[in-house]
């Protein structure tokens, strides 16, 4: 059993795995949506003979990505926005445990939508797209994002394709 309150809210993890070489290290997906902050984590283990509890706290930031589609984009239209981060060191983690340096690519369809990125440390984060699904234009409000501990981002990446040429045809009678 685990819990994990983040910033007063229980948050309920996609999953929980414990490391095969290291039975004290845990890995926690958490949904997208879940806020920036402190999170508070208590494990409770039963081994069949004897139960062991273990608690613990980390602080992250979270980066949203919003990706808007302006314009008829093909329905079957893909976006690849790339994030690119240059830690600044990791927060009370020994650097052997977390890459201080990581990058992300988020999928988006036609419809667009938002995808976040969580650090546990500072870092620089370059927003791109590599994927622009065909668009005429692309434009990145927050290309360059400072994350630090404890706080909410966002950066918006706005495709632009061109309106749809309407044909007008006259009709004749008699």
């Amino acid at each position: 059993m685990w819990r994990a309150p983040s910033n007063g809210n229980e948050v309920v993890p996609i999953s929980a795995t414990q490391d095969a070489a290291d039975p004290d290290r845990f890995v926690f997906v958490l949904p997208s949506d879940t806020p920036p902050g402190v999170m508070a984590i208590e494990i409770e283990c039963d081994d069949g003979e004897e139960g062991a509890q273990a608690s613990d706290s980390q602080e992250w930031a979270a980066l949203a990505v919003t990706k808007v589609v302006s314009g008829p984009a093909a329905a079957d239209a893909a976006f690849t926005v790339h994030v690119d981060c240059i830690g600044a060191g990791s927060d009370g983690v020994d650097a052997s445990d977390i890459s201080v340096d990581f990058d992300a690519d988020l999928q988006y369809g036609a419809a667009g939508g938002v995808h976040y990125v969580y650090s546990d440390h500072e870092a620089s984060c370059t927003i791109t797209e590599p994927v622009n699904g065909g668009a005429t234009s692309v434009s990145i409000v927050q290309p360059v994002v400072d994350l630090d501990d404890n706080a909410a981002f966002t950066a918006t990446v706005t495709n632009t394709f061109p309106a749809a040429a309407v044909v007008i045809q006259p009709t004749f009678t008699g």
